[in-house]
């Protein structure tokens, strides 16, 4: 059988492992070749995805650290990331962030104002992403909180 064998859906065995937060499998099948990136025929659900769905925090890691797309959208236009706050599962979008994303202030922000996160979370993301230097925009939008 092959590392990306599907089912008669397109599920491969990386969505399976990924949507039951099996992260030694999700490693194995890494390892071994698997596609990152396939997306299930019946609804365009990746691996990351299905991770993000269900708040597995150290599969999304596996996943992004190994390069999986993270703006691959379903037949709905949801990416993983909308999925995961969708879904309450907002330590993996703090999470995501400190791993990979390159994302502007301003927009950073924003998204931290629009999940609620708390005024000293995004100060803690925002010093990381910016070297240090937290911008003038920051006190004006840690206001609205």
């Amino acid at each position: 059988m092959q590392v990306d064998e599907p089912n008669f859906d397109g599920t491969t065995p990386l969505m399976i492992a990924a949507s039951e937060g099996r992260d030694e499998c999700v490693e194995l099948l890494i390892d071994r070749g698997a596609r990152l990136d396939a997306q299930r025929s019946s609804d365009q659900h990746s691996a990351l995805l299905l991770a993000c769905y269900r708040g597995h925090l150290e599969v999304v890691s596996a996943l992004l650290e190994a390069g999986a797309t993270h703006d691959l959208a379903t037949y709905e236009s949801e990416t993983a990331l909308e999925v995961a706050a969708a879904n309450g599962h907002y330590e993996v979008r703090v999470h995501w962030w400190s791993l990979s994303m390159c994302v502007s202030l301003g927009s950073l922000l924003a998204d931290c104002w629009l999940q609620q996160l708390s005024v000293v979370m995004c100060e803690d993301i925002c010093t990381r992403k910016t070297s240090g230097s937290i911008e003038a925009n920051y006190v004006t939008t840690s206001l609205l909180f």
